[in-house]
């Protein structure tokens, strides 16, 4: 979706305790998004305000510790954690009824600083924004913007 280049890892089962998902991610800064992928695995497609987001992208975030944010979104989202508010936004307002937890995948990117990785985000929200006219759907803001 961006115009500059991101290297992406993933997609990730979100909902795996599998060590070898795990340990794609490290406790170091980045961005990440959560994404609805079909049974098939491929990306979900959903409509938006200007189109339809092909990439089936739920939400936008950044971390200083990605394993532990992702992790975080995961106990929200599924097992009744309440420290992610895009988690309990998805458990609380029937998204799971749409999108099972097994099509629930993470991909992310690791920065070289916590100040890199908010302004990522910001960069992303903004990109998202101006495509669609909309957020992704389980974020609240766009992001900070870096002044």
């Amino acid at each position: 979706m961006s115009g500059r280049q991101i290297a992406w890892e993933g997609p990730f089962p979100v909902d795996s305790d599998d060590a070898a998902y795990r340990s794609q991610l490290q406790e170091s800064p980045g961005i990440y998004r959560i994404r609805a992928f079909t049974s098939s695995r491929n990306p979900e497609t959903l409509p938006r305000c200007n189109g339809t987001d092909p990439n089936g992208i739920l939400h936008i975030g950044e971390a200083a510790y990605l394993r532990t944010r992702v992790r975080d979104f995961r106990n929200a989202a599924f097992r009744g954690g309440n420290s992610h508010s895009a988690g309990c936004e998805f458990s609380d307002s029937g998204f799971a009824s749409q999108f099972p937890k097994e099509t629930i995948y993470y991909d992310f990117a690791q920065m070289a600083s916590k100040e890199a990785a908010v302004k990522s985000e910001y960069e992303l929200h903004v990109e998202y924004r101006k495509r669609f006219h909309d957020k992704p759907p389980l974020d609240a803001s766009i992001g900070k913007k870096k002044r």
